[in-house]
């Protein structure tokens, strides 16, 4: 038998609740009923920035002893009493965030919780614990679900503040026009994520060396003659930095003191981003390139998972729009036998959701020769957001080393695939 105290404000005992686990479930009943609704432990709340809410006294006790945070829930299990939320405006509560149970008497809680609240002026949010079976809450999260402190304090960090629709709207005479500031015109915007994706050996490397290489001197960029000089840094996950400077030595015009590379070994736990995070501000990097994306995530994070993809790398491009820093990601293809390049994308479709430019790299087989002296190296622009695509260009690497932006080319990403896929997936090593 577990007992639950109720205590008003002032810390005097209202109601007693009563749990009783039996053999076919559990028995609740009120030794001494509740006069008037008020929030469990809501004695303990008193002036608290943030709290958080479950459904449930057992989920309340298990979350306070698994973090140290404060909590509470409605006294009328699922059913939340619009008192609630009034007690917690006169605690001066700022901040809610809610747990939901998975199952649908949760998102209703959750629901009617959060309304209540936001009438009251108390900013919330709502968030859906990963992995949960249908019925299952918190406590199954953190015993059957391994849950730990360090990733519910991502999760609870990247949710987002929910509205009510009529904070939402705005008069489009009261909207400002955004400027997008572009660090390749029109192909890489600053402030947003970009992906460069292609089959391995077809030289993504080498072009966001490229990029390194004529941002570090303000020019040797297709179609963008000069432009003001940027810091690139770049976060390695399978090449060295030796060999970052290797290839980059291949370049006739490049200032080795604007680029910056990391290769020690970090992902994208709340801690790392908070590193990565610091070096952009340390190097003003106006470019960060992650190379390859997929070798960043922890083994925890489900990278087939769209709300987990969005919930990781949110921050870093929160923090990518305060430096105006373009984040170039670099990431394989997929052994789908898809032609469209955009599902080919390895990893979840959120990423290429959060993408605001793709660019596909690949191989253009004109003809098949043995020494495949007409194959035709290109980058493609398949997904741009924010300007109209722009023009196929064609690139060569040469034996020694050296790259060359050539020309644009009428190519698209149908001609790239189709190659790779009727002569098996070989791109150039």
């Amino acid at each position: 038998m577990i007992t639950y105290e109720y205590k008003d404000h002032l810390g005097r005992i209202v109601g007693i609740k009563i749990r009783k686990d039996t053999e076919t479930g559990k028995e609740i009943y009120w030794k001494k009923p509740l006069k008037k609704a008020v929030p469990y432990k809501l004695d303990t709340l008193r002036n608290q920035k943030t709290i958080f809410i479950l459904e449930g006294e057992k989920c309340v006790d298990r979350f306070i002893e698994f973090t140290g945070w404060k909590a509470t829930c409605s006294p009328n299990g699922s059913n939340v009493d619009p008192s609630c939320a009034k007690w917690l405006k006169e605690m001066n509560v700022e901040r809610a965030v809610i747990l939901k149970d998975n199952d649908n008497a949760g998102e209703k809680y959750a629901k009617e919780f959060a309304s209540d609240l936001l009438k009251e002026k108390i900013s919330c949010k709502i968030i859906s614990l990963p992995d949960l079976f249908p019925s299952e809450d918190f406590v199954e999260w953190v015993e059957e679900r391994r849950g730990t402190l360090p990733r519910l304090k991502g999760i609870v960090k990247n949710a987002k503040v929910i509205e009510m629709p009529s904070q939402k709207l705005k008069r489009m005479s009261e909207v400002e026009t955004e400027k997008v500031n572009w660090l390749w015109d029109y192909r890489i915007p600053r402030g947003y994520l970009t992906i460069l994706f292609g089959f391995p050996g077809c030289g993504k490397s080498f072009i966001t060396s490229a990029l390194a290489s004529a941002g570090s001197v303000g020019t040797g960029l297709p179609f963008q003659p000069s432009f003001k000089p940027f810091k690139s840094l770049f976060l390695l996950g399978e090449d060295s930095s030796s060999i970052l400077k290797e290839r980059l030595e291949g370049f006739e015009n490049v200032n080795m003191d604007r680029i910056y590379s990391y290769d020690e070994g970090i992902h994208f736990t709340e801690d790392g981003i908070e590193e990565i995070k610091q070096m952009i501000r340390d190097t003003r990097a106006k470019m960060v390139v992650i190379d390859p994306l997929n070798h960043f995530f922890p083994s925890y994070v489900n990278t087939g998972s769209d709300n987990e993809i969005r919930e990781v790398l949110s921050d870093l491009l929160v923090e990518a729009r305060e430096q105006d820093c373009a984040i170039v990601c670099v990431s394989h293809l997929n052994k789908s036998q898809s032609s469209e390049a955009i599902y080919r994308l390895s990893g979840s479709s959120g990423l290429s959701g959060l993408a605001r430019s793709m660019m596909l790299v690949g191989v253009v087989k004109e003809e098949i020769d043995l020494d495949r002296t007409s194959d035709r190296s290109v980058i493609v622009h398949v997904k741009s957001n924010l300007a109209l695509r722009q023009a196929s260009l064609e690139y060569k690497i040469y034996s020694d080393g050296n790259f060359e932006w050539r020309k644009q080319v009428p190519y698209n990403e149908h001609d790239l695939m189709k190659g790779e896929l009727e002569n098996g997936n070989n791109a150039r090593k």
